[in-house]
């Protein structure tokens, strides 16, 4: 893995190395500074399997490609290897080279000018990778796929035109990103799918493509989609896909759910004394800019949707739903996040509820949340 993490900073057991991944390259936070590697907070955080490194003066995104060709070049040759880099780019913080920026001179708005060079340098070095796949004559053995978490934050410049919103949000313009995948020889080329994909789906649709056997224990939330994405086909696909965002801002946010071609997106509200929800329903197969708000006209198919958005946030732990921007006032960085993380065998490891098992406190707890969230989380 080479690239962003951002699922845990402070246990050894949180880190990629202990999640599965063999060799590691990256940053553990949502983002650090682009030349200087650094966390929000302060700290350094770039590190190569738990041991910090620098490369001072060197633009994130050209260093994360080049590690991901390097990875390449160094493999172990004698097995087929799965290798995810998630770049920072173009996330915030907003800095880009320069002469990327001079290139996009004619754009009127800077912060559109500095995105637009970010994503440019993005492109550069995927272009390295996808180089690097073809000098080591993998090209034709090799499924790549390239995607966003989510739609461009128009704060930061990005644009999602034609759809509504943008990242924070439930909007189209939020969860709905374009994807692309490339397997030479076995996927036709040039072809537009409109399948709806999660990117939970990826999962168990790669490990077909490549007939390895998924081995989970416990249902999976993603669907098998290789048939459709491999056959050029479009199918609805089976189960609901739910979503939330909140970050950074607190209030409003939003939770929705797409069920077929209907999607309730529910915009809660929260002060000091006081709690508002609207729903908004849009067929977003015939409105898929989410213009015309249907809830109006549909209050049973409303009231059904709005009922799976509450179990489905039941499922979730009472503190594990909402995000605040800003941490604890008493809080400082460390000076080196990959030396700050917690090792392994200081750590409990046993995972287990509050209270210690104390069942009947825990049933009494549960209560008075009710369908909040699970106090009980295994």
């Amino acid at each position: 893995m080479v690239g962003k993490w951002h699922l845990g900073h402070t246990l050894e057991i949180q880190a990629p190395n202990a999640r599965g991944f063999d060799d590691y390259f990256g940053h553990l936070h949502t983002e650090v500074k682009y030349w200087e590697h650094t966390a929000p907070g302060g700290g350094h955080d770039l590190q190569h399997n738990g041991k910090s490194v620098r490369r001072e003066g060197r633009y994130l995104t050209d260093v994360h490609g080049e590690e991901a060709a390097r990875f390449i070049q160094e493999r172990d040759r004698s097995r087929p290897f799965f290798l995810y880099v998630p770049f920072l780019a173009p996330h915030s913080p907003m800095e880009a080279p320069k002469e990327l920026v001079a290139k996009y001179a004619r754009r009127t708005d800077p912060l559109q000018r500095v995105y637009a060079a970010m994503v440019d340098s993005m492109d550069q070095a995927v272009g390295v990778i996808l180089d690097t796949l073809e000098s080591e004559g993998l090209t034709q053995s090799t499924i790549v796929v390239f995607l966003s978490d989510n739609g461009g934050p128009l704060m930061a410049g990005a644009q999602n035109r034609p759809l509504r919103g943008g990242k924070m949000t439930t909007f189209e313009g939020g969860v709905r990103a374009v994807g692309m995948i490339r397997w030479p020889g076995q996927l036709a080329a040039g072809h537009v799918s409109e399948q709806v994909v999660s990117v939970m789906d990826l999962y168990p649709s790669l490990a077909r493509a490549a007939g390895v056997a998924l081995g989970n224990q416990r249902p999976l939330d993603g669907r098998d989609q290789w048939d459709a994405l491999s056959e050029g086909t479009s199918e609805p696909r089976e189960g609901d896909l739910f979503f939330t965002a909140e970050s950074p801002t607190r209030d409003p946010y939003q939770v929705a759910v797409i069920s077929g071609r209907w999607k309730l997106i529910q915009q809660i509200d929260r002060q000091q004394t006081s709690m508002t929800v609207k729903n908004m329903l849009f067929d977003i197969e015939a409105d898929p800019s989410e213009k015309s708000d249907v809830s109006a006209a549909n209050p049973e198919r409303v009231a059904d949707l709005a009922e799976r958005i509450r179990a489905w946030r039941a499922l979730h732990p009472v503190a594990g739903q909402h995000v605040e921007i800003a941490p604890n006032p008493g809080w400082r960085s460390p000076k080196d996040w990959a030396a700050a993380l917690l090792p392994a065998d200081e750590t409990i490891l046993e995972t287990g509820p509050i209270y210690e098992r104390q069942e009947a406190v825990l049933e009494n707890l549960q209560k008075g949340y009710g369908d909040r969230g699970r106090v009980d989380v295994d």
